[in-house]
């Protein structure tokens, strides 16, 4: 094989013709890996501002959830509270009615004794 000037010029434009084909494919697939990197950084940035999102509404339907619980506890509170009065009424009435029955059992209970003894006595 002869190499004269003219062979190595066309060797050296054909290299350098691969180098520059290969410098523009590394740039290509450069500008690719970058858009792709920034495409996931979107993606990752908005899947985190949803969560944030998602996670304040969550936030809030709970705290709205405790208000209502303490609501209620406070509710449940007052009504036994009121059903304790009431029934501690209640009962103070049973128990006056019972006293008022027992009066009236032991007098009764005297009249008939009395009754009994003026019977026997009359007999």
């Amino acid at each position: 094989m002869v190499v004269d000037g003219n062979t190595v010029m066309q060797a050296a434009g054909a290299i350098t013709a691969l180098g520059g084909a290969w410098a523009v494919i590394q740039k290509v697939s450069n500008s690719f890996k970058r858009r792709k990197a920034l495409h996931r950084q979107e993606i990752l940035k908005e899947a985190r501002e949803e969560i944030e999102s998602v996670a304040q509404k969550l936030e809030a339907k709970i705290n709205k959830l405790e208000n209502e619980l303490e609501i209620q506890k406070e509710s449940v509170s007052k009504d036994l509270e009121h059903f304790k009065d009431s029934y501690k009424a209640e009962i103070e009435t049973i128990g006056r009615q019972i006293s008022e029955l027992r009066r009236d059992l032991a007098e009764q209970h005297s009249s008939l004794l009395t009754l009994l003894t003026k019977l026997v006595d009359s007999r």
